[in-house]
């Protein structure tokens, strides 16, 4: 980039204290010297930090609002993204924690190098309870991935959770506002970006992830996922696959589907006993999940 980059950070919330975070970009932002501003939008109805989070709007250049007429993180996102007055739009999730002290410049620095950076998920120490043990779990097994391994299918790999984009190239894509649900709203971003020529570049400047569903929420959301799913791959819409997606599509090539499908009836109550309990198998999760999308 040949001018000053400008930057408008997007915080995507539900019903989060975002104080801290927002703070902690707004110095940061500051101490870089470029233009900027801080969007955050709380799709809650009935946020219950909604007063504390309100305080933010007495920071320069930094907004926070709630938004009850776009559904899902989608239309949020989107929302905030057209409301965006600068270059680069930088998304982040709302429950999450900065680690990095120059995590703003981190992303700066990749601004002549690519037009999408995605910077990783990280979690902190293990829960003391088994309520948030799950998600933590299956986080570190399955989110917690350096740059270097990010960067081999770096469009499969694509996570919305901390990315920036050029303005230019996320209008040419945005979220789709198809599913409201949650779930793979990131699988058809990152292909998107795929088919207009935007390869994404992952580097190591994560977020903490804070914000860890209790096991039984957890397990409901990746029941929406998997439908989400479940309507791509009917719809022949997924040009590159997960494992799971293609582990799907090969035993229906077998005609495995239905014995998927008898063991998730047979096997599911045992199977989330695991997963609820004090050590949840990602390999129990996966045959969860296989034997759930066989099941739709």
């Amino acid at each position: 980039m040949t001018k000053k980059p400008s930057i408008s950070v997007l915080v995507a919330n539900f019903d989060w204290d975002v104080t801290d975070l927002v703070t902690t970009l707004h110095r940061q932002l500051t101490e870089s010297s470029i233009p900027f501003e801080i969007i955050c939008s709380d799709n809650a109805e009935n946020s219950s930090v909604f007063e504390k989070n309100n305080l933010l709007n007495d920071l320069d250049n930094t907004s926070y609002q709630q938004e009850l007429n776009f559904v899902g993180r989608s239309q949020n996102r989107n929302h905030m993204a057209h409301q965006a007055k600068h270059d680069w739009l930088l998304f982040l999730d709302a429950d999450s924690a900065i680690s990095n002290p120059k995590f703003i410049r981190t992303y700066l620095d990749e601004v002549d190098n690519a037009q999408v950076v995605c910077g990783g998920t990280a979690y902190g120490d293990k829960p003391n309870s088994k309520e948030g043990l799950l998600r933590w779990t299956y986080g570190k097994a399955r989110e917690e991935i350096s740059a270097e391994k990010r960067n081999k299918k770096p469009n499969l790999g694509f996570s919305s959770f901390n990315f920036m984009i050029y303005r230019e190239a996320f209008e040419m894509v945005k979220f789709s506002s198809e599913f409201v649900k949650y779930g793979h709203e990131d699988t058809l971003l990152g292909q998107d970006l795929q088919r207009h020529g935007f390869i994404v570049k992952h580097i190591n400047n994560p977020l903490v992830h804070l914000g860890l569903d209790e096991g039984e929420q957890f397990l409901a959301k990746s029941r929406d996922a998997l439908q989400n799913l479940k309507q791509l791959l009917d719809g022949n819409a997924l040009d590159e696959q997960s494992k799971l997606a293609a582990l799907y599509n090969t035993i229906g090539r077998y005609g495995l589907k239905p014995v998927a499908k008898t063991a998730f009836k047979i096997f599911s109550k045992r199977w989330e006993r695991n997963l609820l309990g004090d050590r949840p198998s990602m390999r129990v999760f996966d045959a969860y999940k296989l034997g759930y999308l066989s099941s739709l």
